[in-house]
């Protein structure tokens, strides 16, 4: 008996320690968690937590509109339903900038807080890749042939899922309740349309519960006020009302392991899962200040604190094309990287799926202009380099506003890996000029004659840039290895044009 109470008594004894040591641990805690900030510091966590949320917030706003249909259309589709585009983008394609003219889209945004996403993929004999996205926009995976994953059924399955994996389907986690699914086909004209529309109607998505009780897809309203630009939208909420939207979201999007000191500093400020955000902690120019610290995050400091991100490839006579790498699509704790990427592509490819080269200038550094002729280079058996055989390329003239040329129904702005360029037996040359193809761009020295085959045209008098998309590029080209095709500029017409002008005084 009285070994009994002894040991009653040293178990009583050693709990009361341990809630004294808790207690002790909690009210340090608590202390440090509101111990008043000077304004120098509040306005530097705040600026970090407007920079760590954008990506979310964006992508929630984006999703809101995207989503905002009764039934599936080419433009949107309610949550866990495709929307199909029906048509390959042509020049006047609404104010979307680099419309990518190579590829017909099918995507879709997930919600997995109540339910796991079938999806049925289909795998045909072309490029046919989907992306799938969190909510912080980094890849989670990629699947389809050439890629992480080629299988037929996925369970894709948010943060919380408990339940069991349906035989015969393969798991895919996303850390994050919020999904965006992205899938492109590439596509070889108008006349191939009905051939993608045949892999589109392969493609199944939709709740896992819905999914086994054969049960048709729910009805969806539709809300007047969700018209709208996602990036307008953003930039219209006042301090208070992005905040407290970025708070609740992460309440169901929970930030990364890897995210711990941001969030432990930006807590100090109201910003976190389920907190709440008071901009009274701004001062009294805390609505001005939240304005111009937006404009100046979005408008320079991303984009400069992302150049460390920027490749330029200048090894093997490469032509300096310059593309983003390191992280792209997975950025870890590169927060300002990750927002640049966001406000400018939202979920950008992972360079293991589609490596974009762009080039504004020519090799002798001097910005490209259609006041003048090209002459764009390719080595012998030196095209962009495949990781697949279903990956292709493409190069691209888009002008001063982002948009390919239109000065008449028969303009060349674009070639692939199908246009039959004509090759001699060092290189293959293409020529960039305005106005009508000359009629030989074979190769100086006769070989390979092409009838204009090899020409790209550019704008009259404007400036103008290239992009090159490689499609499943092999690491050579991921890396930098790869000889990329040099860029310069005719010169010797140039001196004829000067011959002929000082003739004629």
């Amino acid at each position: 008996m009285k070994i009994t109470q002894k040991i009653i008594k040293l178990i009583f004894l050693l709990m009361c320690v341990a809630t004294l040591v808790g207690c002790s641990k909690d009210s340090s805690s608590e202390d440090n968690s509101y111990t008043p900030l000077d304004e120098e510091l509040t306005l530097r966590y705040v600026k970090e937590a407007f920079t760590y949320t954008f990506p979310l917030v964006y992508m929630h706003l984006t999703k809101v509109r995207f989503t905002n249909a009764m039934c599936p259309t080419p433009v949107a589709a309610p949550v866990n339903q495709f929307c199909h585009s029906e048509f390959i983008a042509d020049a006047n394609y609404g104010e979307t900038a680099h419309v990518n003219y190579d590829v017909v889209t099918s995507q879709a945004f997930l919600d997995l807080k109540d339910d796991a996403v079938v999806f049925t993929n289909p795998i045909p004999d072309r490029f046919c890749v989907f992306e799938l996205f969190d909510a912080y926009t980094n890849c989670v995976t990629t699947m389809g042939q050439g890629t992480n994953s080629n299988a037929v059924t996925y369970l894709i399955t948010g943060p919380s899922y408990t339940g069991r994996i349906p035989l015969g389907m393969t798991q895919v986690k996303v850390p994050t309740n919020i999904a965006w699914l992205v899938g492109r086909i590439r596509c070889l004209g108008e006349d191939d349309l009905e051939n993608v529309k045949a892999i589109q109607e392969q493609m199944g998505l939709k709740a896992l519960k819905l999914y086994q009780s054969g049960m048709p897809q729910p009805y969806s309203p539709y809300y007047d006020p969700n018209e709208y630009v996602p990036i307008t939208k953003l930039k219209s909420l006042t301090a208070d009302e992005y905040f407290n939207l970025a708070n609740e979201l992460m309440v169901t999007n929970p930030p990364a392991d890897a995210d711990i000191d941001i969030i432990r500093r930006i807590k100090l400020v109201g910003v976190g899962p389920g907190l709440k955000f008071n901009s009274a902690i701004l001062g009294d120019r805390g609505s001005s200040y939240f304005e111009s610290m937006k404009d100046g995050l979005m408008t320079y400091e991303w984009a400069s604190k992302s150049q460390p991100y920027l490749f330029t490839a200048t090894n093997h006579d490469t032509g300096m094309w310059k593309f983003y790498t390191y992280n792209i699509a997975n950025f870890g704790t590169e927060y300002d990287y990750r927002a640049f990427c966001a406000q400018n592509y939202l979920c950008t490819h992972p360079n293991a799926t589609c490596i974009t080269y762009f080039k504004y200038k020519d090799d002798d550094n001097e910005t490209l202009n259609g006041t003048y002729t090209y002459r764009l280079r390719f080595k012998k058996n030196m095209f962009p380099p495949l990781s697949d055989e279903t990956g292709f390329w493409s190069i691209t003239v888009y002008n001063s506003t982002n948009h390919v040329i239109t000065e008449n129904e028969n303009t060349t702005f674009s070639v692939t890996d199908l246009s039959g360029l004509s090759q001699n037996a060092t290189y293959t040359d293409i020529i960039l000029q305005c106005g009508t193809p000359p009629e030989n761009n074979g190769g100086e020295d006769g070989e390979g004659e092409g009838e204009g085959s090899n020409y790209l045209q550019t704008p009259i008098d404007e400036d103008f840039h290239l992009l090159m998309r490689i499609y499943l590029p092999h690491e050579a080209a991921i890396n930098g290895f790869w000889s990329a095709p040099t860029l310069t500029r005719i010169k010797e017409e140039e001196e004829d044009d000067k011959g002929k002008k000082d003739n004629n005084k």
